[in-house]
């Protein structure tokens, strides 16, 4: 998938949001487990791909990307699609 395209990056990232809901009615530690794998594991990941396909960073250098506050190097590109 071509990340690179800001709408498919965005669709990406709020496309398992409603998915929360479910869970969360059954259980609150539920709600609280996806929600902490969502914004710990999945957003920096889909970040991380998306730096990566744009050619900001190097496949050595992804893992760094994991970090949730390593990814604010690139705003402008990341959110926003700037160069």
């Amino acid at each position: 998938m071509n990340l690179k395209n800001l709408w498919v990056f965005y669709t990406m990232i709020l496309l398992p949001m409603p998915l929360f809901y479910f869970p969360g009615r059954v259980h609150g530690n539920y709600f609280f487990f996806f929600l902490v794998t969502y914004f710990f594991l999945y957003v920096p990941a889909i970040k991380a791909l998306r730096l990566l396909q744009g050619g900001k960073i190097k496949r050595a250098d992804i893992w760094k990307a994991l970090l949730p506050w390593n990814t604010n190097q690139h705003p402008g590109y990341l959110y926003f699609g700037k160069h």
